[in-house]
C-alpha cells in the first residue's frame, strides 16, 4: 500500500498523520477513521482500509467520518476507501 503509486503521498514525511484516533461526535458517538492524512492544519484526506468486496456500507462510513471531520471545521480533500484483496484497489467516495 504505501509503495502504490496513487497513494505513495499520504505515506510521505511531508503530511502529518493520525492512524486510528477516538474522535467524539456532537451526537457523543465515537468513530475511529483508520487513517487521517494532513496536507495542512485543516485540509484532511480520510483513507479507510476494507478487505472483500466494495460495499455500500463502507462508503457510509467515510461518507459518516467527512461529516463530522467537517463539523469540526476540516476540509475534506478526499476520501479514500482502500481495497486489500489479491490486488489493491481504491475506490474514492
Amino acid at each position: 500500500v504505501v509503495h502504490h503509486p496513487e497513494l505513495k503521498s499520504y505515506y510521505s514525511n511531508q503530511v502529518t498523520v493520525f492512524n486510528e484516533r477516538d474522535i467524539v461526535d456532537i451526537d457523543n458517538q465515537i468513530i475511529i477513521p483508520d487513517r487521517l492524512v494532513f496536507q495542512d492544519s485543516k485540509t484532511v484526506t480520510i483513507i479507510d482500509y476494507k478487505t472483500g468486496s466494495e460495499s455500500q456500507k463502507h462508503q457510509q462510513q467515510i461518507k459518516n467520518y467527512a461529516r463530522v471531520l467537517k463539523q469540526m471545521n476540516f476540509k475534506v480533500a478526499k476520501r479514500l476507501l482502500i481495497y486489500i484483496n489479491d490486488n489493491i484497489d481504491i475506490v474514492e467516495v
